[in-house]
């Protein structure tokens, strides 16, 4: 689809392009004991999941999740940020 049939093609190309800065927010060693992490995965979640992207939102909102109930950094929850770093990577290289 080109840019003027895809409404969505500039949003989505500046979704792509601030990744780079939340891959790395999210990456910091003590990212998750931050409230930056919460925040990067609700937008995350939200955003990539309206914009297509369901593999990111899906793994955004797993780490949002366990964010959010465990109230502390957790073995789960690091896998979680590992596994929406992939993710964000696999985007990123397309």
């Amino acid at each position: 689809m080109t840019e003027a049939r895809d409404p969505f093609a500039a949003v989505r190309a500046r979704f792509v392009d601030r990744l780079i800065d939340d891959r790395a927010t999210l990456a910091k060693e003590d990212a998750l004991s931050n409230d930056a992490a919460k925040v990067t995965a609700h937008r995350l979640a939200g955003l990539a999941g309206t914009l297509g992207y369901t593999e990111v939102s899906l793994a955004a909102k797993a780490l949002e999740a366990l964010l959010m109930d465990k109230g502390s950094v957790t073995p789960e929850a690091g896998e979680a940020r590992d596994l929406l770093l992939e993710q964000i990577d696999l985007l990123l290289s397309q």
